[in-house]
Parts: structure tokens; sequence; C-alpha cells
């Protein structure tokens, strides 16, 4: 993982670290960024802070990444690489049954809590769209992951299973968290407890599965 995260991050715009003290304080700063982010918008985050939480000067940080916005596209990729390890680790011993229950549900808490964080993220891919594309990234994979998971489960009709309807089932379920918390246009909102009940209800619908 570590050597795909190096070529992420460097993409992202962030300096090659060559020497292993280099990358552990980069790796610093990003975890660093990271809590930070969680709590402070893109505009009240400044490198002066982040240095100051991290413990070190502002020409390490600068040794390291561009700019601020460079910065954050690492820290966006940092991000979605972690968000995408612990939910395939854990999503692998859940049913199939509850497979679309349990998803949805870490999906909602996982915006809810990092709800700064992503508008953030939306602020800055704006600018520069190919900020976004980790997310879309971990988009097509969570499709894909479902889609395999589907074509091996022996309750399912596998005629009625279109992988390109599987996909933008997907795409209903992203596109509906991610205009959930830009815009809020209720009259659900993401925080409401039959958010994710009704989501599901719209994923499952949108998929078209004929159980046997």
């Amino acid at each position: 993982m570590s050597e795909d995260l190096d070529e992420r991050l460097d993409r992202a715009g962030a300096f090659p670290a060559q020497q292993e003290r280099s990358k552990q304080m980069r790796d610093m700063l990003i975890e660093t960024g990271l809590s930070l982010a969680r709590q402070l918008s893109y505009d009240q985050l400044s490198v002066a802070r982040i240095c100051t939480e991290a413990g070190c000067s502002t020409g390490a940080f600068y040794a390291r990444f561009p700019d601020k916005k460079a910065f954050f596209k690492a820290l966006i990729v940092k991000h979605t690489m972690n968000s995408r390890a612990q939910s395939r680790q854990s999503l692998d011993q859940v049913p199939f049954d509850d497979l679309l229950n349990e998803m949805i549900a870490r999906l909602v808490r996982a915006y809810v809590s990092n709800v700064v964080f992503l508008r953030s993220a939306v602020q800055v891919s704006l600018e520069e769209p190919e900020a976004w594309e980790p997310f879309r990234r971990n988009s097509h994979e969570l499709a894909a992951y479902l889609l395999a998971r589907i074509r091996v489960e022996p309750n399912i009709d596998q005629s009625s299973v279109h992988e390109p309807t599987i996909r933008f089932a997907v795409q209903v379920l992203l596109g509906t968290l991610n205009n959930a918390f830009i815009n809020r246009p209720g009259p659900i909102f993401l925080e409401d407890p039959e958010f994710p009940v009704l989501l599901r209800n719209a994923v499952q619908k949108a998929m078209s599965l004929t159980r046997l």
C-alpha cells in the first residue's frame, strides 16, 4: 500500500519523498492535516496552523508540498485510501442479505463525521477537477465490489444481474449522499434516522435484482 500511496501523492502534487525520514514527516503532516480538516474549512486551514499542530517549521512543509492546495489534494488521496481499506476489510465479513444495509449505514456515518472535510474537497475540486479523482476511483471500486458479491450470491437470479444497472445504482447512492451534504435539499436530511433506510430502498429498486 505504501508504494501505491507514494505514487498517488506524487500525482496529487506532493514533492517526491526519497528518504524515510522525509516520508515520515510528510505522513505526519498529512495525518495532522486530516485531523484539522475535519474541524476547519479549507479557507480556515492555514499552513501555519498545520505546522504548529505537527510541531514542524513551515520550511519543512514547503519542502514536501508546493502549496496548501497540493497539500489538500494529498489529504483527499489519504482519506479515500483509508476509507477504501477500512470498508473492504470489514464488508467481506457481512452476509449478503445485510450487505446493502451495512454499506449504506457506514457511508452515511462517514459523510456525517467528515462533512467539513468533504465540503472543502468539493471546493478544491471546483477549481481543480482532478482533485475529485480519488473519490471517483473509490466509487467505481465500490460498484465493482458490490457486483462481485452479487454474482456469487446463490439466492439471486443471475439473469437479472445487469452490470450497467448495478453501477448506476451505486451512482445513485453516492450522488444522493453528495447532494445531501452539499445542497441539503430536504425534506429528509443526512442526519435523519430514516435517511439510510429510504436510501437503501431506492438503491434496491435501482438494482432491479430478482431473488430466487
